[in-house]
């Protein structure tokens, strides 16, 4: 899973790994402050729905590339 910045274009991986640290505009896209936030928001996607529409972003600007699945 990715995202893609709604002003600059930017992509950035989806990683589900509360110590990962992803981007400010991330979670300012997304709306959370913290990785734990942003982890229960990922835990909360369905990856079948996005893989069956690669490259479709949602509201936050979250998409599967061609062949991503869970």
């Amino acid at each position: 899973m990715k995202i893609r910045n709604h002003t600059t274009g930017e992509t950035a991986a989806l990683v589900r790994d509360v110590c990962h640290h992803h981007p400010n505009w991330v979670h300012a896209q997304i709306g959370t402050d913290t990785e734990s936030e942003l982890q229960n928001v990922l835990d909360g996607l369905i990856d079948s729905e996005y893989a069956a529409h690669p490259y479709q972003c949602d509201e936050c600007g979250i998409y599967a590339e061609k062949g991503d699945r869970k």
